[in-house]
């Protein structure tokens, strides 16, 4: 059975935040930069036009919808299949990894600069990453779960 990741949401919330982020981090900085002069908008905005700035903003969210689509469809190979007793998924540096269910030791979770995934940890075996905007994550930590050793599980 293989399990997407849902990329386009991800996408869609990744190109908000960024946009957000870095609108309100320039639009902040004018502000500042406007009470700094006196309230001159002349010196404010002595190297922008309105238009210029308009512009900058359109450019912001541009670059954050095209620099988060490219993290969407990274995370969209990142998918996972269960078959014939192996996990397959990515580790952490996005290579292939086959994980024998019978290795399995135990489910441990990640999170480091806003990506969070569970952690199918095979001893020498290996690491999947499973991250949380993959489809049905539930059944697939419930069909891990069963393959744990007794004193690990839940």
């Amino acid at each position: 059975m293989t399990y997407q990741v849902k990329w386009k949401a991800l996408w869609k919330s990744l190109t908000v935040y960024m946009s957000v982020t870095i609108i309100v981090t320039v639009s902040a900085i004018l502000l500042f930069r406007y009470l700094n002069s006196g309230f001159d908008y002349t010196e404010t905005f002595r190297h922008i036009s309105i238009q210029g700035f308009a512009g900058l903003l359109l450019g912001c969210w541009v670059f954050s919808g095209v620099f988060a689509l490219l993290i969407s469809v990274w995370f969209k190979i990142a998918h996972i299949t269960i078959d014939n007793g192996y996990i397959q998924g990515r580790n952490y540096w996005g290579r292939k990894k086959a994980i024998p269910l019978n290795k399995l030791q135990s489910l441990d979770s990640f999170s480091c600069n806003g990506i969070d995934a569970v952690v199918a940890n095979g001893g020498s075996s290996g690491k999947v990453f499973i991250y949380l905007q993959t489809e049905k994550l539930d059944e697939i930590v419930e069909i891990l779960e069963s393959h744990l050793p007794r004193q690990m599980e839940a």
